[in-house]
């Protein structure tokens, strides 16, 4: 499987990341139109662990957040 490829990486999130492409890749063979939102959870979860990475931290106030521009 692809996703077995994040558990190479040294993201901190990296097992939910693993946890949610499994569930995507499981739906989109049972469930095509629920592995969508999957897909997008997915996605999100990747990105935080791109933006911890680099040292960037998205506050969860939505407009403390568009201030900082993330």
């Amino acid at each position: 499987m692809f996703s077995d490829i994040v558990l190479q990486t040294d993201f901190f999130n990296k097992k939910t990341i693993h946890e949610k492409l499994l569930s995507c890749e499981t739906k989109v063979r049972t469930m095509p139109t629920d592995s969508i939102s999957e897909a997008r959870s997915a996605s999100e979860e990747f990105i935080k662990g791109i933006l911890h990475s680099h040292g960037i931290i998205v506050p969860k106030n939505i407009l403390k957040a568009k201030l900082l521009k993330l």
